[in-house]
Order: C-alpha cells, then structure tokens, then sequence
C-alpha cells in the first residue's frame, strides 16, 4: 500500500476543478484509498476551522454542538454513497460499493468547503448589518445547492461507468430522492441521539 504523499494529495484536489471526470475516474481505477480518505479527513477538518471561525462572527458553537457536526458530516458521508450506489443501480449503473465510496470520498473535501463556506459567507454578511452582501444570500444557498450535486454528478457517472451525461443526471436526480427519503429519518433519529 502506498504512503500518503501531500503534494500528490493537493495535485489531485486542484484537479477536480479541472477536470473531475479524470481525477475519480483514476481513483476508482487505482483503488486510492489513502487519498480518498484524506479527502473526507480534510472535510472534517474544513467543516470544523469553519465552526471555529464562527466564534469569530459571534456565532458560538459550543464543543458539543462541534463534535455533531463532524459525527453529522461522517454520517451523511456514508449514507449519501450508500444513496448514490443503490440510485445508479437503479438506473442500470455497473459501479460497486467500493467504487461509489471512492468516488464520493474523494468529492468529500471539496463539498464540504463549498457546504462550509458559504453559509459563513451568509453569518459574515449578517453580522456586517446586511446590505448588498445581504442580498447575496439566496444566491449562496442555491450554489451550495448545485455545485456539491455537480461534483456529485462526476462522482456518480465515474463510479457507475454511465457512457452518456444523460443517464447519469437522472440516476442523480434518482439518488438525490432516496437521500432526501433516508435523512428524514435518520436526521430524527440522530437528534434525538446527539
């Protein structure tokens, strides 16, 4: 097994903005495991530096609120790939469990910048007493919406090997609804946990 190499890890992450298609793809096909989980470890890491940066706006999560979150993202990590096998499965996707978990783990970090960042960007805007950034907010929240569902989009049409961008945007949509079915109950189960 390979050791985990720091600049190959940053080189693979800079190349999801360039071309995501390749960078899962390889991965799927070199089982990287190592960088895979250093992406959903860097998602943790990200979604934790933004609950820290928060005290800085006044937004006070306590230590216990901090530790949900991070249990919260690990979670919905493992449901939402789960979600995404059986919705490109249902679709006539090829991919195993495996490749999916590769696929969505390498995506983790990023998306939980985007998921991070720009609900600070609205706390930030907030806190400035509104105006123009302000006015941003809905604008924010329906980026955080669809840019993690596009890099989604890659993950899933990658690891189910979909030849066309057709079926794989429909087995998202598909996957997309048996996430929401999951989380309703799984979101009142783990509050009532946590």
């Amino acid at each position: 097994m390979e050791n985990f190499n720091v600049q190959r890890f940053v080189e693979k992450m800079a190349g999801l903005a360039k071309s995501p298609s390749d960078v899962i793809r390889t991965a799927i096909d070199e089982k990287d495991y190592i960088n895979a989980a250093a992406s959903v470890v860097c998602g943790n890491i990200i979604i934790l530096l933004i609950a820290l940066s928060r005290i800085f706006f006044g937004v006070m999560p306590s230590p216990v609120e901090m530790v949900k979150g991070l249990i919260m993202v690990d979670i919905f990590f493992a449901v939402g790939a789960w979600c995404y096998f059986i919705g490109g499965r249902l679709m006539g996707g090829t991919g195993s469990i495996e490749d999916v978990a590769i696929a969505c783990a390498m995506v983790c970090a990023p998306i939980m910048a985007i998921n991070g960042v720009l609900p600070t960007l609205t706390v930030i805007a907030l806190k400035s007493g509104g105006g123009i950034a302000a006015t941003l907010i809905p604008v924010w929240k329906w980026v955080a919406r669809v840019l993690p569902a596009l890099i989604n989009f890659f993950a899933l049409k990658e690891s189910h090997g979909f030849d066309t961008s057709g079926k794989a945007f429909v087995a998202l949509i598909v996957s997309e609804i048996i996430i929401m079915i999951a989380m309703i109950p799984l979101v009142a189960v783990l509050g009532k946990i946590l």
